[in-house]
């Protein structure tokens, strides 16, 4: 799996990380897209482990890192924002 982004959304839609390089040919191409609203405050160890299985043995960096849960939830927002990108 090769990531070519990482989005995050709660009340506003943000890059987190985009790949600067070319995906290999044949290598299925995703984005990722993280719910970062306050209700993911109390599951945030259970995110960062999720993530963390997702992008393992991709082109994500190692280091990669989620930002603190805050803000309301604007999912619909989210979604259709990449498609515009």
């Amino acid at each position: 799996m090769f990531f070519s982004g990482i989005y995050t959304f709660n009340d506003k839609y943000e890059s987190l990380w985009r790949a600067n390089e070319v995906p290999p040919e044949g290598v299925p191409v995703a984005i990722l897209i993280i719910d970062i609203s306050h209700s993911m405050l109390e599951h945030k160890a259970g995110l960062a482990m999720a993530v963390t299985s997702i992008v393992h043995n991709t082109n994500v960096p190692k280091n990669f890192q989620i930002p603190e849960p805050r803000g309301s939830t604007g999912m619909v927002y989210a979604i259709a924002r990449p498609k515009r990108d």
